[in-house]
C-alpha cells in the first residue's frame, strides 16, 4: 500500500543541499510517495531510510530521519478500531452496505472491510484530500471496499441507492447542531427499511457528563469547535426520532465512549 510522507529537510547554513540563492536556513518541504514494504506500529512517528537518486537543485542527496505526517494519521482512530470492529459485527449482516459519514484518514474504513469482506463499506468525506481519505484507499484492491466520495452533511448528496447502516465515530461532537440536525435528517433518509444509524463517540445524559475528563474534553471542544460539544443523549434521541428512527441499543466503549444505534422504522 502507498503511503503520503511529508519531508521536512533543514540547513542552517548554505551547502550542497541548497541552491546559491537559497537564503541561509531555509527549509525545503518535499512531498513524493513511497511504497513502504515493512510495517510501522501505531506509536511510530519516526523512522529512518535512505533514498537514493533523489535530484534536487540538481544535486544527488540522501534523506534520512523522515517525519510521517500525521495529519493522515488517526491515533484515535488506531485505538478504538478493534473495538468498534466487535460491536459492528454484532450488528451488520452479511450483504449489508455500509455509508461511513466523515471518514478522515480512512483507518476505520481499511479496517473493516478487511476484517469483514461479506460487508460493502463507502467510506466518504466532505474533501477527500484533507486527511488523507483518497491516498490512503487508492492502491487498497479490495472488492468491498467502495472508493470514498464527497459528502458534506450540510449538502446532502442523492446517493445512487440506500444504505443497510450509516456509521461515524467522533463525528456529532466537532459540528454544531445546524449540521447535527442536517446529518441525522441525511442519514435517515439514506437508509433502508431498518436501517441502522449508528453513532460512535462520548455523549452526556440527563445533562450530565459521564466521566470528569469528558467534561475537560467538552470544554476543549467547544474552544475548537465552533457550536461542538458533547451531545446530550435525550437531544439525539428525540431528532432521530422526528425523523423515523426509533432507538435500539446503546452499548459502553473504552475511553468513556458509547456506540448508539437507531433503526429506521
Amino acid at each position: 500500500m502507498y503511503n503520503d510522507f511529508s519531508f521536512r529537510c533543514e540547513a542552517p547554513t548554505r551547502g550542497a543541499f541548497f541552491a546559491p540563492q537559497d537564503p541561509p536556513g531555509a527549509r525545503l518541504t518535499i512531498h513524493c510517495r513511497l511504497r513502504i514494504s515493512c510495517y510501522l506500529s501505531p506509536t511510530c512517528r519516526r523512522f529512518t531510510f535512505r533514498v537514493v537518486g533523489l535530484k534536487l537543485h540538481d544535486c544527488l542527496t540522501r534523506i534520512s530521519n523522515v517525519k510521517m505526517n500525521e495529519q493522515h494519521f488517526s491515533q484515535a482512530a488506531e485505538n478504538n478500531k478493534d473495538f468498534i470492529l466487535a460491536a459492528l459485527q454484532k450488528v451488520l449482516r452479511p450483504k449489508n452496505h455500509v455509508l461511513e459519514v466523515a471518514s478522515g484518514t480512512g483507518q476505520h474504513a481499511d479496517h473493516f472491510s478487511a476484517a469483514m469482506p461479506d460487508i460493502f463499506w463507502q467510506p466518504s468525506d466532505r474533501d477527500l484530500e484533507l486527511y488523507g481519505l483518497k491516498q490512503n484507499l487508492i492502491d487498497i484492491a479490495r472488492p468491498n471496499l467502495i472508493p470514498p466520495i464527497v459528502l458534506d452533511i450540510n449538502r446532502w448528496p442523492r446517493l445512487p441507492h440506500v444504505f443497510d447502516a450509516v456509521y461515524s465515530a467522533n463525528c456529532v461532537h466537532v459540528i454544531d447542531w445546524q449540521s447535527l440536525e442536517n446529518y441525522i435528517h441525511g442519514s435517515a433518509g439514506s437508509l433502508g427499511t431498518q436501517g441502522a444509524l449508528i453513532l460512535y463517540g462520548p455523549f452526556k445524559y440527563g445533562g450530565e457528563f459521564t466521566t470528569e475528563s469528558n467534561a475537560q474534553f467538552d470544554v476543549f471542544l467547544r474552544g475548537a469547535y465552533p457550536g461542538g460539544g458533547i451531545r446530550d443523549f435525550e437531544a439525539i434521541n428525540e431528532l432521530a426520532q422526528a425523523n423515523g428512527l426509533v432507538f435500539e441499543s446503546d452499548t459502553a466503549m473504552p475511553a468513556n465512549n458509547q456506540l448508539l444505534i437507531w433503526r429506521k422504522s
